[in-house]
């Protein structure tokens, strides 16, 4: 049984050539094995949310497969698949589009085999924002959000088309290929938020969050950029600021305290871990230099 958590079919809509016809978020519960045959008449991206959904396609004789998280299948019209849950979790969460005009697009080359269908796996949740926000747009604005919904169809589009590189038949990686414009803006971007919260401890949950991407995004691509991973950047800018404070004479509970370290225990093994002796050495060393 599916349980409708978000979305909308714009039913009504009556256009020619591509268009979307719906985004819908949605919970399978548990099949206890059965399976259930689906074939539509319009093109389906469908994309999983959580683990536990396996899939075959094309033929009731072929063997199922898992679909793992992050996950998106693309189903040229009438293409034959089944699906079941398989999993000790009562509920499988996913989403999908459904749209017409697929044959377009580059889509009919991406699913120009036997069956008619490919699979990209997402390894940087490329697509898994645009899929949630084109159910939002359906759920809060219904028909009204049509041309919203369109213009996420459109992006979803592009990604699969522009950051698609095959694996194998049937099979591809979405890469996060960015820029050299986005790049630079990204890396700019994360650098000001960590020399922002200098004087404070930050998770790359929290950096992500702040940035509007996932931590997946956010580790791999900075760190491609700057070659290092935004936290080692974060923890060499503290680093610095420990070391000016120290030369400048500030004392050490001052500078746990403004630095946003517990006590000055915690500063001292920080500091250690990062320059290898101990903050009194780190100044009186320093001072002999002078």
């Amino acid at each position: 049984m599916d349980y409708f958590i978000k979305g909308h079919r714009w039913e009504s809509i009556n256009l020619s050539g591509f268009r979307v016809h719906s985004f819908v978020e949605n919970n399978k519960s548990r099949y206890s094995g059965q399976s259930r045959m689906i074939q539509n008449s319009f093109w389906v991206i469908d994309y999983t949310l959580s683990d536990g959904m396996e899939c075959r396609i094309g033929s009731p004789r072929k063997e199922f497969i898992r679909r793992p998280k992050n996950t998106a299948h693309l189903y040229a019209p009438m293409t034959k698949y089944w699906e079941r849950v398989n999993s000790r979790k009562k509920v499988f969460h996913e989403t999908w589009t459904t749209f017409q005009g697929g044959e377009n697009t580059f889509l009919e080359k991406l699913t120009d085999n036997k069956f008619r269908y490919a699979v990209f796996h997402d390894p940087h949740e490329m697509l898994r924002p645009l899929f949630e926000e084109g159910a939002e747009i359906g759920y809060k604005a219904g028909d009204a959000g049509f041309w919203r919904a369109e213009a996420v169809l459109c992006k979803i589009i592009d990604v699969i088309c522009n950051n698609s590189k095959k694996n194998r038949d049937n099979y591809y990686i979405l890469e996060d290929i960015p820029s050299e414009k986005e790049k630079h803006g990204l890396a700019e971007d994360v650098e000001e938020y960590l020399k922002n919260n200098v004087n404070r401890q930050l998770s790359l949950h929290e950096i992500s969050k702040a940035l509007a991407m996932s931590v997946s995004k956010l580790t791999h691509s900075y760190s491609r950029i700057r070659g290092e991973a935004p936290i080692k950047t974060h923890s060499r800018l503290r680093l610095m600021q420990i070391k000016n404070m120290l030369l400048s004479g500030e004392p050490l509970k001052n500078i746990a305290s403004q630095m946003g370290f517990c006590d000055i225990y915690h500063l001292s093994k920080f500091f250690k871990n990062m320059e290898g002796i101990s903050p009194r050495a780190f100044t009186s060393l320093n001072r002999k230099k002078l």
